[in-house]
């Protein structure tokens, strides 16, 4: 009896110190949320599973500030960009059904997509291989403001004008929301469904996300819905409209408890569902042969020496997180209604409090420091090297020599000096990186390769000559975004001005390439005829290059 008593105790005991524990746990995350919101504020919902089973739930702040609602287990959000992998799982599932390959032309199911030079396969736009420019910014550069509603027939339209790419499908990763609206098309041109019902019977449904839908009409009401909100900088927030119908790369609707079913999917498919999360889980690859960390709507990467697989999502108003550890077999969602936020920092921060002792040690003590050759070159050996070289969008970097001493001058920037490791690679300290030289059969310099990307050599002389701004004066227009800009000087000063926006500086970058410091531009490149009269532009973002504007004369106007 005695003996049953003790182990009865210590049973007890045992049970005591475990609910310590987690409530210890709970308490953790919950001041991790706290520290930004309140019950006047708006905030967020998050979920923690470890084998499956939910071990944190948590709720905070308000779905919405006019009314006082609290968010609670059914409220719903904009899940943003992590709609990617549902319309990835989507593609996967109609490839594991033999009904489309990954290999496959766009075209052969959406032949209104211009017929460019290169054939945009499936594996393209699930992978932002593709080389389309990115919808968000085309759109605001042809007019359109935030705000604005913005329909999927639009969006479609504005995608089929387009004639140009950034680059050669499969050369380059770049992000692009234009890539996953195709893929919706392509689901409902497949199915002969719409994207919001075929989803709903194919994966919503058999996986009991009652509460999830994609949301494509502005219109519809939204029962207990998160309403979104942006914050100020005096902690203030302002309600925000989300009129974007963004099929495919976002406007998927969700409560956090639907969102654990869908974690479980991945960490645990259902039978049917296993190949499909297997392809869907497989990662992209280049031209080249090089691996992507991209796979279909969701990154499988890296956390302090362990494999995660996640994504974020963002749009006005609203945040998102979603990421599970195979190995540790943790997942952990969060949505917020307000932006901007980091719900990146929050998800580091509780996957650290529930696998402090499970992620593989860092290794901060016993590291040596590498030894670094160099080497020593001459005045005449660096003189080679001086010249300008483009870099990127109105981003340009001066090489010239100061005695023995190779220095390199960012536009924008100052002037930092370059170390010779051999006679063709130098490492700049203020960089982080190096400046790895190709030539010419001539021998004379022809670019270098900087963090992957190839700046060309574009003149010998250290620097430019600024041509009148008079030159660039006038009106200019483009078909494929279908819109006009007029540029003119306004206080000495260069002005791009849009009848929806602004009017934007122009700032000299190099010769007839001037910077812009709008969100969705980044470069204004003027190009010029053989007599060096001005013809046009192209208005470049790094995820929509090279978008053609041709200046009109008087004629042009009245027709």
């Amino acid at each position: 009896m005695k003996i049953a008593l003790i182990l009865v105790l210590q049973l007890y005991g045992y049970s005591i110190i475990a609910q310590n524990a987690e409530s210890t746990i709970q308490t953790k995350i919950d001041s991790i949320f706290l520290k930004t919101i309140n019950e006047s504020t708006p905030g967020a919902a998050a979920i923690v599973l470890k084998d499956g089973k939910v071990i944190h739930e948590g709720f905070y702040g308000l779905a919405n500030l006019e009314h006082s609602i609290p968010i609670d287990k059914s409220t719903v959000f904009d899940i943003a960009s992590l709609s990617k992998q549902f319309t990835g799982f989507g593609i996967a599932l109609l490839i594991d059904w033999g009904v489309i390959s990954l290999d496959d032309d766009v075209r052969k199911y959406i032949p209104e997509l211009y017929e460019f030079e290169y054939k945009i396969k499936i594996s393209h736009l699930l992978y932002h291989t593709s080389g389309l420019r990115d919808m968000p910014y085309l759109m605001t550069l042809a007019g359109w403001e935030l705000d604005d509603i913005r329909t999927f027939d639009q969006m479609l339209n504005l995608i089929y004008r387009q004639k140009t790419l950034n680059s050669k499908p499969g050369d380059e990763f770049c992000y692009s929301n234009t890539n996953y609206i195709l893929l919706a098309e392509l689901i409902q041109r497949v199915t002969k469904m719409s994207f919001r019902e075929w989803m709903d019977k194919e994966i919503f449904k058999p996986l009991g996300m009652t509460n999830t839908f994609i949301h494509d009409n502005y219109n519809e009401m939204v029962a207990n819905k998160a309403y979104p909100y942006s914050k100020n900088q005096d902690n203030s927030f302002n309600s925000e409209t989300v009129n974007r119908m963004v099929l495919g790369a976002s406007c998927l609707y969700t409560t956090i408890e639907d969102l654990s079913k869908w974690l479980n999917n991945l960490s645990n498919p259902k039978p049917e569902f296993k190949s499909a999360v297997k392809l869907m889980l497989q990662k992209g690859k280049l031209n080249n042969g090089n691996e992507l960390s991209y796979a279909s709507g969701i990154i499988v990467g890296n956390y302090r020496n362990e494999e995660v697989i996640y994504h974020e999502g963002s749009i006005t108003g609203y945040t998102s997180y979603l990421g599970y550890f195979p190995k540790q077999k943790l997942s952990v969602a969060i949505l917020m209604n307000y932006s901007p936020a980091n719900p990146n920092a929050l998800f580091n921060s509780i996957s650290d409090i529930y696998l402090a002792n499970g992620f593989s040690p860092v290794n901060k003590n016993n590291q040596t420091d590498e030894i670094v050759k160099t080497v020593k070159l001459t005045g005449s050996e660096l003189e080679k090297f001086v010249g300008t070289y483009k870099i990127g969008p109105a981003w340009y970097v001066t090489l010239y020599r100061e005695g023995d001493t190779l220095k390199s001058l960012a536009n924008g920037g100052w002037a930092v000096p370059m170390t010779p490791r051999s006679d063709s690679l130098f490492w700049i300290d203020d960089y982080g990186t190096t400046f790895d030289f190709r030539f010419k059969g001539n021998g004379e310099v022809s670019h270098f390769i900087y963090y992957g990307m190839t700046c060309k050599k574009i003149e010998n002389k250290p620097k430019p000559t600024i041509s009148p701004l008079s030159d660039f004066v006038g009106t200019y227009y483009s078909d494929e975004l279908q819109t006009l800009y007029i540029v003119k000087i306004k206080d000495d000063n260069l002005i791009l001005h849009h009848k929806k926006h602004l009017d934007i500086k122009l700032n000299p970058a190099w010769k007839d390439d001037f910077s812009v410091g709008a969100w969705f531009l980044s470069s204004i490149e003027f190009e010029r005829d053989d007599k060096g009269n001005v013809t046009g532009f192209n208005a470049t973002h790094w995820r929509c290059r090279n978008n053609k504007f041709i200046k009109l004369n008087n004629t042009d106007l009245t027709k």
